[in-house]
């Protein structure tokens, strides 16, 4: 998750839980996040970029 279009920091890892609460976010901004997963077999799907605005 990050402000830029194209994100690259990680906030979550090996995380098992169906939701996220992200902390310290900034009021009237554009976030964009994105899903990687990666199963047992090395396997890995990349998801699409998704934006979010706070209010």
């Amino acid at each position: 998750m990050d402000t830029a279009s194209n994100p690259i920091v990680k906030v979550s890892e090996n995380q098992t839980e169906i939701t996220f609460n992200a902390a310290n976010l900034t009021a009237a901004t554009t976030y964009y996040f994105k899903v990687v997963v990666k199963d047992v077999n090395g396997g890995v799907t990349i998801g699409q970029v998704w934006p979010f605005k706070t209010q």
